[in-house]
């Protein structure tokens, strides 16, 4: 008959529970030095380490940036975008933007700088856009009638106009209609009407304030709205008034096209700003946001904190398996060392797939939606950093399933034929299990279940092909 096991075979390997409290204790301040010192380093590199991460939330925001600018584009264009645009955007990271400006303040700038530049610009001019919709033929009739109203500011510019200027306008107002060719022709004749110093001289014009169109288009905006425009109309009359004691074209021109606006309130637009769309094309940079005076610390201080783990981590590592390998017997520390390594390797292929495969395509994902319902993403910079930790970990964690798979199956909860014939239940568990440790999305969660289909099986093979030891606490009987 077989000896049994010695009782004693450890005894040099046992320790007693004070033994045990001294070594954690032990362990745990040297682990904790470790912490310290990891974290003092981690703040020096916390600036370069929050650089990295946000880099896929960046490229992700360059790339939701460019092809919004190139729909827009193909939009604008009617899918006829010029090519050279396109190229633009696609290989130079540019987008437009359509600005509005003042072309007076651009012209006065260009002549303070070269007072010897031509620039022909004039501004206070009459165009199409002044003419509301419908009502060319109403305002062509509406000043045809001042040849019958004396004193009125029709009648003033009747008066001016040329003779066949008003055979324009009498014609419009009796045909009711008006030809693209004899808007051009109109809007001609109101030009060269307000650039006569004249007009504003005639009665009806020097007498013009805010109260003669107290009826007109500030009245659906409420008595105190309405006086608060006249007001601002009437000082504005007085200033051009007071500024033409000198002779100045421009404050002429000014000055007769805003009374003339504003004696037909119902055929001209509000009086407004000459202004010209400018295109510029800027790059396509992102920035995240941090919304609180205190964020942008407490980012450095959670990045240093996260970096000196990490870099703390073989330390601490260590430590920890110092005080585990004290109560463990040889057999056992043997496994350790063997596992640990693999383990390690598991889960920084997790980290690593999350973090340069999966963040981006995830982003893309979820940027889409974005795009189609027209909201810019604002990102802040601090759910960005816990997005960023959140998934690595979930992943690395989720990639130790082949190592799992091998414990369960050592210790006979599983067989490899109980594996094989349960692997559709697995696949479904897998899914589940990558639904809940990735963000609410489908792309992750695939980008997840699909490496650990590949690892189940992987723990299929590991659990066939590694080698199982044999039981060290007792011999085989023999008959």
């Amino acid at each position: 008959m077989a000896k049994l096991p010695n009782d004693d075979l450890f005894e040099s390997t046992k320790m007693s529970f004070g033994e045990h409290l001294e070594e954690l204790r032990v362990s745990l301040f040297r682990a904790l030095i470790g912490v310290v010192a990891g974290f003092l380093l981690g703040l020096f590199v916390a600036g370069y380490v929050v650089e990295f991460i946000q880099s896929p939330l960046k490229n992700a925001l360059t790339r939701y940036y460019t092809e919004k600018a190139k729909t827009k584009l193909e939009e604008e264009y009617k899918g006829r975008a010029p090519i050279e645009m396109w190229n633009l955007i696609a290989h130079a990271n540019v987008v437009p933007e359509n600005l509005t400006v003042d072309p007076e303040r651009i012209a006065n700038a260009l002549h303070e700088a070269d007072p010897d530049m031509e620039i022909n610009f004039v501004p206070y001019r009459f165009t199409k856009e002044d003419v509301l919709d419908g009502r060319w033929v109403l305002l062509c009739t509406a000043i045809a009638a001042g040849a019958k109203q004396e004193g009125t500011v029709a009648a003033a510019i009747w008066e001016h106009l040329t003779s066949e200027q008003r055979a324009l306008f009498e014609k419009i107002a009796e045909d009711s209609k008006i030809s693209a060719d004899q808007q051009d022709q109109v809007i001609a004749a109101l030009n060269a009407l307000i650039n006569k110093p004249q007009l504003h001289q005639t009665e009806a014009f020097k007498t013009f304030s805010a109260a003669t169109t107290a009826s007109g288009w500030w009245s659906f905006l409420g008595s105190s709205s309405a006086s608060s425009n006249e007001q601002v109309l009437n000082a504005t009359l007085k200033e051009i008034r007071q500024s033409l004691s000198k002779p100045n074209a421009t404050q002429s021109r000014r000055l007769n096209k805003l009374i003339a606006a504003e004696s037909f309130p119902s055929d001209f637009r509000h009086p407004q700003l000459q202004t010209v769309d400018l295109r510029v094309w800027k790059p396509a940079e992102v920035t995240v946001q941090a919304l609180g005076a205190h964020e942008v610390f407490m980012i450095w201080l959670k990045a240093g904190a996260v970096t000196g783990c990490m870099i703390a981590s073989p330390w601490i590592f260590w430590q920890v398996w110092q005080f585990v390998a004290a109560g463990l017997y040889p057999h056992e520390k043997r496994y350790v060392v063997i596992y640990l390594p693999f383990s390690l390797i598991l889960f920084l292929a997790g980290a690593s797939l999350a973090f340069f495969f999966v963040f981006e395509p995830v982003l893309d994902f979820l940027f889409s939606f974005n795009r189609s319902m027209n909201i810019d993403p604002d990102p802040r910079i601090s759910e960005w950093l816990g997005f960023v930790l959140f998934m690595p970990i979930g992943f690395g964690v989720a990639f130790q399933l082949p190592l799992v798979m091998l414990f369960i199956n050592r210790i006979g909860i599983f067989s490899i034929e109980q594996y094989l014939r349960k692997w559709r239940i697995a696949i479904l568990v897998i899914f589940v299990v990558s639904m809940l440790l990735t963000p609410a999305d489908p792309v992750s969660m695939m980008l997840m279940a699909v490496p650990l289909i590949v690892l189940y099986f992987l723990g299929i093979g590991l659990c066939k092909w590694m080698p199982q030891g044999r039981n060290p606490f007792a011999e085989a009987y023999e008959p």
